[in-house]
């Protein structure tokens, strides 16, 4: 199958329209009532691979296990320790 421009629909490709038409639609937010904030950054090919296996092994979106990721790395007692120095040097 060919997207209008041509472009050859891929599963990769199939999942960045399904990531684009829910951000668009605004999906339900993760903490309360209100939209949920959205943090948007670009990653090099091979790390996008990485990801798109990662969440293909766990059977998961792979928006959803790069969140992980980010929420695992955010929690880790490093980033705690490192963020608490931040706050006293505030």
């Amino acid at each position: 199958m060919r997207l209008a421009d041509g472009t050859r629909l891929t599963p990769e490709i199939a999942e960045d329209i399904v990531e684009q038409v829910r951000r668009a639609a605004g999906l339900a937010s993760l903490s309360c009532t209100a939209s949920s904030p959205q943090i948007a950054f670009r990653v090099g090919a091979t790390l996008r691979e990485r990801a798109a296996a990662v969440a293909a092994r766990d059977k998961r979106h792979r928006l959803d296990t790069l969140t992980a990721a980010l929420q695992a790395s955010a929690d880790s007692p490093e980033a705690k320790a490192k963020e608490t120095e931040h706050q006293q040097r505030m």
